[in-house]
């Protein structure tokens, strides 16, 4: 009565998933039957096993290795022991065209293009102007004015000059840049002059991407019968953007020095716990730059390298929103080539042409005369080498051939 009862009480449901269960190897839904697991293998038994199944794999390698010997092919493992060939005009040759990037697909059909110039005074001068005029380097003037206590005019700005005496400022300096002199530095020096008229030193910053000048105003000399020292303004006053160190109380006003430029400025104020507080300032048409915002207040170690950063990076936004503005590279790239054009001599190409066509030569006579004279490119590209298998010879004549055809059609 009791089993009866219980089966009354069952759900078939439940019977139906128990039978699907106990038919179907996965289970219904994903369910693992339920299946007797075996018997845990004993550790002495796995080990068994383990080293049975390396002692295999060990004699099955050992076999093969002395197979391999018997047949006499040699398995070098040191790289200094392979066989070394020499270099041949082939090689030369290959390594040239990829130099000169046409052993590759460029997305541009133009960078295909080769022109032989002659290396004459002319094209000397032109690549010496290039240099000058067209960097490969981002090249940046940034002003920076000393403003000391009781001043609020342009005239006593410009006219302060060392201020050795402010060991805070001088730190400052020391953060901008190096100090360089001008008549023995060869880098980009931003409008000052090399014989030292502007200063005999001078501030300067470069990386491998930016070169940074820094017209300081208190290293540049003062004229006491010039008062608006129009020859400091002259490149403080074109500078877009400025650096101020102020030691005065009152606040900075950035239209104290009248000029058409001076988009951004960048102001520094010395506090007595040691510390500084920024203020920077905008003209309306001026996109937002960093990383220094207006406010913030940071210590003397950071100092000189976030001010230069900040004021590096509002040049290069002055810069960016300039109508056609174009980097120092593409600029450099439209320069280099105006210099091909006007200096290119077409004569020099099928002269050219026939160098490298020699330049592939072999000294072997008898490669040449067992190859195809159809084309002037087919017998110098034959291999020296009697080790090297024909297609190998075929492939790399008709790598050699195409390019052959290129030189020839420039």
């Amino acid at each position: 009565r009791a089993e009866e009862e219980k089966k009354k009480k069952s759900d078939p449901l439940e019977d139906v998933i128990a039978n699907v269960q106990s038919l179907t190897p996965i289970g219904l839904l994903g369910n693992l039957p339920n299946v007797a697991k075996k018997p845990p293998e004993k550790e002495s038994e796995m080990f068994h096993k383990e080293l049975k199944r390396h002692d295999h794999q060990m004699r099955t390698l050992r076999i093969a290795t002395e197979r391999l010997y018997k047949e006499g092919l040699s398995m070098p493992l040191d790289p200094m022991d392979l066989p070394v060939e020499e270099l041949g005009p082939f090689d030369l040759c290959r390594e040239l065209v990829s130099h000169l990037y046409l052993g590759i697909q460029p997305h541009r059909p133009d960078y295909r293009c080769l022109s032989f110039i002659h290396d004459d005074e002319k094209l000397r001068r032109a690549i010496k102007l290039l240099d000058k005029n067209h960097p490969a380097r981002d090249c940046h003037k940034i002003g920076v004015i000393y403003v000391a206590r009781g001043q609020d005019d342009q005239r006593h700005f410009l006219r302060n000059y060392g201020a050795t005496d402010d060991i805070r400022y001088q730190k400052f300096l020391d953060g901008l840049g190096w100090e360089v002199e001008m008549a023995k530095h060869h880098g980009f020096v931003g409008g000052l002059d090399r014989r030292g008229t502007t200063g005999a030193y001078s501030r300067y910053y470069a990386s491998a991407t930016v070169e940074l000048v820094f017209h300081v105003v208190t290293l540049m000399p003062t004229k006491d019968s010039d008062i608006q020292q129009i020859h400091k303004k002259r490149h403080v006053g074109n500078d877009h953007v400025q650096i101020i160190y102020c030691n005065d109380h009152k606040e900075y006003r950035p239209k104290t020095i009248t000029s058409q430029f001076n988009d951004a400025h960048v102001v520094v104020y010395p506090l007595r716990n040691g510390q500084y507080r920024i203020q920077v300032h905008r003209k309306d048409f001026m996109p937002m730059f960093g990383p220094l915002q207006d406010g913030m207040v940071i210590g003397e170690q950071l100092l000189g390298a976030l001010v230069r950063e900040t004021a590096l990076n509002a040049s290069k936004t002055r810069r960016s929103i300039q109508p056609h503005y174009m980097g120092p590279l593409p600029t450099r790239q439209t320069r280099i080539k105006d210099i091909i054009t006007r200096c290119s001599n077409p004569l020099t190409k099928k002269d050219a042409a026939k160098f490298l066509a020699e330049s592939l030569g072999t000294e072997n006579k008898r490669d040449n005369s067992a190859c195809d004279a159809s084309h002037p490119l087919q017998g110098p590209l034959r291999r020296r080498s009697s080790s090297h298998i024909d297609s190998e010879n075929i492939a790399r004549q008709h790598f050699s051939s195409r390019r052959a055809q290129t030189l020839m059609h420039l």
